[in-house]
């Protein structure tokens, strides 16, 4: 009997048809890869993230489009979006806990320097949060998830040279808007 491989793309169709076995396909093949990323980026919680992936899969796998790129690109664009929400959540929980037990043992000196960077931070967490989608996007996947240009390019599926410009731009707009909170 010769078993013939589907592509990602006729069982991603499948899926959004309510196939639970085209879905237990796309979960094997994807599984050990996604685990496998996520462990080498350092991710603890990888199961979970991995687990909630395939559940977006799942739930919007009627707004893939095949015209837009493969189906192994934006499986892993919404892989990279769980890991950049979960790092956001984990790092806001881990920077309140640090600031309180230094609290504890700070000088005033250190207080007024440790209140002064928190303000800091939450300053450009605000100002990151005012790109337009597409800048926020490259600058998050480039500074915080640590992904080389060529990495970005191939995940959005759009030119070295665009996401070069779009760090850039993004930068400049963040520059801009930090001077202009200064004034």
């Amino acid at each position: 009997m010769v078993s013939i491989r589907q592509t990602d793309e006729a069982l991603i169709k499948k899926v959004s048809l309510g196939d639970r076995d085209a879905f237990g396909q796309l979960v094997q093949r994807y599984l050990n890869f996604s685990l496998l990323y996520l462990k080498k980026r350092g991710c603890l919680s990888s199961e979970d993230l991995v687990q909630e992936s395939f559940i977006k899969v799942w739930r919007f796998a009627k707004r893939y489009n095949s015209n837009k790129g493969l189906f192994k690109t934006w499986f892993f664009k919404i892989l990279t979006r769980e890991r950049i929400n979960f790092f956001r959540q984990e790092k806001q929980h881990f920077v309140l806990k640090v600031d309180f037990d230094l609290d504890l043992i700070a000088s005033d000196e250190d207080i007024q320097s440790n209140f002064e960077q928190k303000q800091s931070s939450e300053q450009i967490l605000k100002q990151i949060e005012k790109l337009s989608p597409k800048l926020k996007e490259v600058f998050l996947l480039k500074y915080i998830d640590e992904f080389k240009g060529k990495e970005i390019a191939d995940l959005l599926g759009i030119s070295l040279k665009a996401v070069e410009s779009r760090v850039l731009r993004a930068k400049a707009n963040l520059i801009k808007e930090g001077i202009k909170n200064e004034q």
